[in-house]
């Protein structure tokens, strides 16, 4: 009885967040929302029930030899500001066409795959030897083209596992769901509104009270900077109060405070299997990089999230089980940081440089700088053409309107006519200089403006090209996925051969 009942509990409390919601389009489709009361062991949709290669897993190889590596690069996000939006399964802030930054893999379909989604996961999905940390943060990467940026039939996921010197931890929503109105109430323990469900809390201020950055009347402080193990990356997601659901927070990036992701990766090293999504459809289409070591955050930090999270699934966390690793192969890879190359441009008739199918966004945006340019340089040409026409029309205007003087000596003698200017000659000649020293202005400008904005991304991608082309070394993922009863790849794959000059 407990187990029919305590999803519909779920679904009740959901549908009664989404009516103090905000709007029903911040949710995921009605076939794919979850409840956590079986952390996903029961969930049938798309490939969830399968048990051939799904995600997460527990990972034991600690000591393992690197055998491979990746890139990466991430941008310092400054001049845009970040959106987490709570959809009831997670925390996550969309990252689609913005140009974060991504990963690249050696010998993967695409060369480049650009972030996606940043998404928050309490307790972590991943485990090390058994062991969940507090927190995990995954960085969602999908390749892309200039048409669409989510055309890729693949993602990548670099996982980071966060700790803190003291692990929140949930304590017990007691009596149970069945009776925490009615006894709760009754035995005077006290109870807290959680984002549309009443659950009974810890008279502490743990696990799901309101201790760590939240004071008893509700107002939210962030971390401090001063605490121990303070986490600047992470900061950026807290320093707001993580959204309830259905409810969303925009947070401000600055020049002189950017949002840095590089740090969650450097200096690390990651088991790489292929595995795949953890929240349905469950598609088995992943690469997961997760790393060894944990990274350290404040303990303010973590539980602002922590709690965030749990009080959204009604006290359960929004992580999924451990799944079968069967007999998937995990590798350890180290990560490098490296600006991408520049996707190359194939000259007409040449057969020696494919035509690149992805966009690292980069491209993109120097086409739009292009096309702004020679429209700036349009409305110049544009407006000196009016002037032109100005210039032409003046003396005629002139010569028809201005007054006629007074005749002199009315009644007397003409005087003597002064020799006339050619007054019309001197306007059309003034005219004529005028125009062409406008015309010679504005052509040069225009021959100056026109070619440099639209090589503006050819130039640069050249110059990437001649830097750097090819991949760096490695074991490449899809030998793995293509045999893994068969252990590691023997060796290294091939450096790519060299390009034709």
């Amino acid at each position: 009885m407990l187990a029919l009942t305590l999803p519909l509990l779920v679904a009740v409390a959901s549908q009664d967040a989404v009516a103090v919601g905000t709007t029903e389009r911040e949710l995921p489709e009605a076939n794919f929302r979850v409840s956590f009361s079986k952390h996903g062991s029961d969930w049938s949709q798309g490939k969830c029930s399968s048990r051939a290669m799904q995600s997460p897993v527990n990972l034991n190889e600690l000591y393992k030899p690197i055998v491979g590596s990746f890139l990466y690069f991430y941008a310092n996000v400054h001049s845009q500001n970040i959106t987490v939006v709570n959809d009831g399964r997670t925390l996550s802030v969309s990252t689609i066409g913005q140009g974060f930054g991504g990963v690249s893999l050696p010998g993967s379909k695409f060369p480049w795959y650009n972030l996606k989604r940043i998404d928050f996961k309490a307790s972590s999905e991943h485990t090390l030897r058994g062991q969940h940390a507090p927190l995990e943060i995954q960085l969602v990467h999908q390749s892309s083209t200039i048409e669409d940026p989510t055309a890729g039939s693949e993602l990548v996921t670099v996982s980071i596992l966060i700790e803190c010197d003291h692990e929140p931890e949930a304590k017990p929503i007691w009596p149970g769901f069945l009776q925490r109105r009615q006894q709760g109430r009754a035995n005077g323990w006290p109870v807290a509104e959680v984002d549309g469900a009443t659950l009974a809390q810890s008279s502490d201020g743990l696990g799901l009270g309101l201790g760590g950055t939240v004071s008893a009347d509700g107002t939210y402080t962030p971390p401090s900077d001063k605490d121990a193990n303070f986490n600047p990356t992470l900061q950026k997601f807290v320093q707001k109060q993580p959204p309830v659901f259905t409810d969303e927070v925009n947070i401000e990036m600055t020049p002189e405070d950017p949002l840095r992701l590089s740090p969650l990766l450097s200096g690390g090293t990651f088991f790489m299997y292929a595995g795949s999504e953890t929240l349905p459809p469950c598609e088995e289409r992943v690469i997961w990089l997760v790393r060894r070591e944990r990274v350290k955050a404040s303990d303010s930090q973590v539980r602002a999230l922590f709690d965030r999270l749990y009080k959204t699934s009604k006290g359960l966390g929004n992580y999924r089980t451990i799944m079968p690793l069967n007999q998937r192969v995990v590798q350890v890879w180290s990560a490098a940081e490296q600006e991408p190359p520049a996707i190359p441009l194939k000259p007409p008739g040449s057969a020696t440089i494919p035509q690149a199918s992805h966009d690292d966004l980069r491209e993109s945006r120097s086409n739009q700088l292009a096309r702004d340019a020679i429209t700036i340089a349009e409305a110049a040409h544009n407006y000196a053409m009016g002037i032109d026409v100005r210039v032409d029309l003046g003396p005629k205007a002139f010569s028809t309107t201005r007054p006629q003087p007074p005749p002199l000596n009315v009644g007397g003698p003409k005087p003597k006519k002064p020799p006339r200017l050619d007054e019309d000659w001197a306007s059309k000649e003034m005219a004529k200089e005028v125009k062409s020293a406008i015309r010679e202005a504005v052509a040069e400008n225009v021959r100056q403006v026109l070619p440099a904005a639209v090589s503006l991304s050819k130039s640069f991608l050249r110059q990437e090209l001649l830097r750097a082309a090819g991949f760096p070394n490695g074991v490449g993922w899809r030998g793995v996925i293509a045999d893994t009863r068969k252990g590691p790849s023997p060796g290294p794959a091939p450096a790519p051969a060299p390009l034709r000059q």
